[in-house]
């Protein structure tokens, strides 16, 4: 069967493209739209080994592995270990139950001309319906997050949308009850976050004038920078302007990346329905 190398670039781009969003869902880290397209482009100069001898089990492996981690450095950039490990291994795992609905769906309806070898698939059809049933794929994959999110009784958790700038950024953040920091001139909720995320948010904070809120912790009393965002929503609840206090000490080595008030969740009017 003959394989059209524009065709299989640009599927497996398609591909690639939804898989890192869908990582980028499940951990709650978004770098934009421009480095996950980047990255998708490179992840699918790895479909040439379509063309290659029938690999080893354990170099195909290795190369997909690779593959795998330099994909997610290129669309999530540099961060901590830890946060690296969960968006590597949630990556394998939305690209594992990828490949699987595809070859469910293909063996169903028991389609012509589909080749997989060296852990790429290739399918000799038009790129309308390839790109028809890996959207399929995404939804599937996503509903069944949304599913999971949805019914779980971790309640600890929220996602804060930040718009600065003409940038959006993504951040799980942990509702701490012992969280008492507010705004002292509006009266409304902060959110803190730790160097390295207000270096992504407003860029060097150095050169800003920051605003300085009081703070009460065991350990002592002070004064803390925060600065202000033009737009955040909370769990798509939009809660308008917003202040973003910057601590010292690391937060983003985890599965959150801010520090919220239980009731920044009653600012703002809902438009949608939480997820």
């Amino acid at each position: 069967m003959v394989v059209y190398l524009d065709v299989l670039i640009f599927l497996n781009a398609i591909i690639d493209f939804c898989l890192l969003n869908l990582t980028s869902f499940i951990v709650g880290r978004n770098k934009g739209t421009i480095r996950i397209v980047f990255a998708s482009l490179f992840a699918s100069m790895f479909s040439l080994l379509i063309f290659a001898p029938n690999l080893p089990k354990i170099l195909e492996i290795a190369v997909m592995l690779i593959s795998a981690f330099l994909t997610i450095f290129l669309a999530f950039g540099r961060c901590a270990k830890k946060l690296f490990i969960k968006l590597f291994l949630s990556f394998i795992a939305v690209s594992v139950a990828f490949n699987g609905i595809v070859t469910i769906i293909w063996f169903v309806f028991k389609p012509d001309g589909m080749i997989l070898r060296n852990s790429v698939f290739y399918f000799n059809v038009s790129a309308i319906e390839m790109i028809f049933w890996t959207i399929i794929s995404y939804i599937i994959i996503k509903l069944i997050l949304l599913i999971i999110r949805r019914s779980s009784p971790l309640a600890s958790r929220c996602r804060i949308t930040l718009f600065h700038n003409d940038k959006t950024f993504e951040l799980v953040a942990l509702i701490d009850t012992g969280n008492s920091l507010i705004d002292i001139y509006t009266g409304k909720q902060v959110i803190i976050v730790d160097f390295m995320t207000a270096e992504e948010i407003f860029g060097d904070v150095s050169s800003l004038a920051p605003i300085l809120l009081p703070y009460s912790t065991v350990d002592g009393e002070g004064m803390i920078s925060a600065y202000k965002c033009n737009r955040i929503k909370v769990n798509n609840r939009e809660i308008g302007t917003a202040l973003i206090a910057v601590t010292d000490k690391i937060i983003n080595d985890s599965d959150y990346r801010a520090i919220v008030n239980p009731q920044i969740l009653n600012e703002g009017e809902s438009n949608e329905k939480i997820i």
